[in-house]
């Protein structure tokens, strides 16, 4: 995802000034840093072709912050129970899940958008695909419970 701030913003007037912001996403802060790596270079092999001046700087970092793997792995039974397809997500977005994992194990299930149209007004889902997720969250919270009641059964008996 890019955003792009060009000055002045006409259409009969040549741009003396362009912005970007670029939002890069990978599993990795490695690949992220790969990923930043060769932007520079693009941008500076285009901007030496077209004689312009560029400079790049780093806005926002966030780290990797993979979920726990034990919860993706029940997420997923969960959603095959339901009878649909898990599909694993790599979500660089800072939700609030993001931010909890950093404390206590999380996971995230996603309800498929119509057309893969997420986070803006036109974001809309299936009936039929938002009861599979209400479905799918719901046997995931029984399987982390009924997880929990067995070790702490293990605990009692200790």
């Amino acid at each position: 995802m890019a955003e792009l701030d060009i000055r002045p913003n006409l259409w009969s007037v040549v741009a003396d000034q362009v912005s970007m912001v670029v939002d890069v996403r990978a599993p990795s802060d490695a690949e992220v840093a790969g990923m930043f790596s060769e932007l520079r270079r693009v941008a500076e092999s285009v901007t030496a072709q077209l004689g312009v001046s560029h400079r790049s700087s780093l806005v926002r970092a966030h780290p990797a912050q993979p979920f726990d793997s034990h919860l993706v792995d029940m997420a997923s039974l969960a959603i095959e129970e339901v009878g649909a397809r898990p599909n694993r997500l790599l979500s660089g977005a800072m939700h609030d899940a993001t931010v909890v994992s950093r404390v206590v194990p999380a996971v995230m299930v996603f309800v498929a958008s119509i057309g893969g149209v997420s986070h803006t007004a036109a974001e809309n889902s299936h009936e039929a695909d938002l009861r599979l997720g209400v479905l799918a969250l719901a046997r995931l919270a029984d399987l982390v419970l009924a997880e929990n009641e067995v070790g702490e059964a293990r605990v009692a008996d200790s």
